[in-house]
């Protein structure tokens, strides 16, 4: 599949100005550029995509972290030890939230949602 380097300019949730540079399918973004398509439709689906390929990016890195964790022989027993121990706890506190939190917490820190996002999906506000 041919990639299309793409370079785009927004202003990001903290009012600044932003300027990347993202690879997407050439095909998508050559109908992306057809005239019937306004500018601001354009650019906020540029914008979505931009950070779609971040999100990927961010879980291709986490992945690899993972399994390389998994193999890491530089601990010791001792540190493996307190590290499932932090593990299990981890996993403990989590398992005492109700479903509807435990479903945000998976949203928010492994799929990497905005809180924004996150209030859309519930239907309720982000606060």
């Amino acid at each position: 599949m041919e990639k299309k380097l793409v370079k785009l300019e927004f202003i990001n949730k903290r009012n600044e100005l932003k300027k990347v540079q993202f690879y997407m399918d050439k095909q998508t973004y050559e109908m992306l550029m057809d005239d019937s398509i306004s500018s601001e439709e354009r650019q906020k689906y540029l914008v979505d995509e931009y950070h779609e390929y971040e999100r990927e990016k961010y879980y291709k890195r986490k992945i690899v972290r993972l399994e390389e964790e998994q193999i890491d022989y530089s601990l010791s027993p001792e540190e493996k030890c307190i590290k499932n121990e932090e593990e299990d706890a981890f996993f403990f506190f989590i398992n005492k939230l109700n479903p509807r939190q435990k479903e945000i917490i998976k949203l928010i820190y492994f799929e990497g949602k905005t809180q924004e996002e996150v209030a859309r999906i519930f239907n309720v506000s982000k606060s």
